[in-house]
């Protein structure tokens, strides 16, 4: 199994091009994770507080988030859950 870190746009330019509606697939997921997060942290000044947000996606032929790392815009800590 593949990892790939992905935490800018570019990053999806290593993910090989047969295996990219899969990653896709997967960063949907992601997205609808964050969008639970803001609603349940409200949505109110989330975004100044998020510095940079990234996941890693694992090419093992399952769709599912396992794992995400956030930046603090203040302190400028990483917390990251799962894989």
């Amino acid at each position: 199994m593949k990892r790939y870190d992905i935490r800018t746009v570019m990053d999806f330019v290593a993910v090989p091009p047969d295996r990219m509606d899969a990653c896709l697939a997967d960063f949907k997921g992601c997205i609808e994770f964050i969008r639970g997060v803001m609603a349940i942290a409200g949505n109110e000044g989330y975004a100044d507080k998020v510095a940079a947000m990234g996941w890693q996606w694992i090419d093992d032929g399952q769709v599912g988030l396992v794992g995400f790392m956030v930046e603090d815009a203040q302190t400028g800590e990483t917390e990251s859950e799962g894989a």
